[in-house]
């Protein structure tokens, strides 16, 4: 079947009325973001999607057929606008004046909006070519959709949902738990390493040194535990280096070369 054929498959017509089933549900779920969440009436979402048509151009076929590159463009002029904190200027550029005044988060809604209608008058024509426009359509408008519950949502909007506030709060100081557990892990592996490091280090240095202080441990750790807060920032005491660090040596009492049993 060629993309102008007026007939359409049986598979054809299952694929449109599950399309235009979707169209409707994302339709009525724009209108309900749009009304409730964001307290828009019909009046403003008229006239912004009004301004919109009037910016882009006012033939309706001309916006059925470059609608599909449109979203893709004005999500790239949003995220610009986002960036250079232009929210509120690139808000009403696109939508025009209101009261209360368009947040940028909102021109997803419109846009999408929009787009949602213009899939919707092409599900209606017989041409097949209309009806590929029309999926791709919805999938912008599914993109724009999740534009706003990403950036703006039911806890951001104007009349946010309680439940997902307090989800989110939740979530909230759950992850902050989270990455503080995580801070404190990897804090604790820097510190082991360094205290590591720092043994095997002065476990060397009483290998080499330990004639000069008589084989003496507790002069060697009173010596060497401010050389490791110096020169390696590891604070220990005394004996812990004595104790712990050389305690496969001979006992502090013991000279070099003696047996710690002291026989």
């Amino acid at each position: 079947m060629s993309a102008d054929d007026d007939g359409l498959s049986t598979r054809d017509e299952m694929v449109n009325a599950e399309t235009a089933r979707r169209v409707s549900d994302l339709r009525k779920w724009f209108l309900g973001a749009l009304c409730h969440y964001e307290q828009r009436d019909t009046d403003s979402i008229r006239a912004a999607t009004a301004h919109l048509l009037k910016e882009w151009g006012e033939d309706w076929d001309q916006w059925a057929r470059t609608a599909h590159a449109l979203w893709l463009s004005i999500e790239h002029d949003l995220s610009i606008a986002i960036m250079r904190d232009r929210g509120p200027q690139a808000a009403m550029d696109f939508l025009g004046p209101a009261k209360p005044e368009w947040n940028i988060y909102e021109v997803p809604l419109v846009l999408g909006f929009l787009l949602i209608d213009i899939a919707a008058s092409l599900l209606k024509s017989p041409a097949g070519w209309k009806h590929m426009q029309a999926a791709l359509l919805l999938c912008d408008a599914t993109s724009a959709q999740h534009f706003w519950a990403h950036h703006r949502g039911l806890t951001k909007c104007r009349n946010p949902d309680p439940r997902m506030v307090q989800f989110d709060a939740v979530e909230e100081a759950s992850l902050i738990r989270h990455e503080r557990s995580k801070l404190a892990r990897r804090n604790s592996d820097k510190r082991f390493e360094s205290l590591r490091k720092a043994r095997t280090w002065l476990i060397e240095e009483w290998g080499r040194n330990q004639a000069a202080y008589g084989g003496n441990k507790s002069e060697f750790a009173r010596h060497y535990v401010r050389l490791l807060l110096a020169q390696r920032g590891v604070k220990v005491t005394e004996k812990t280096v004595r104790e712990v660090w050389l305690n496969d040596t001979p006992d502090s009492s013991k000279r070099a070369g003696m047996p710690a049993s002291g026989d």
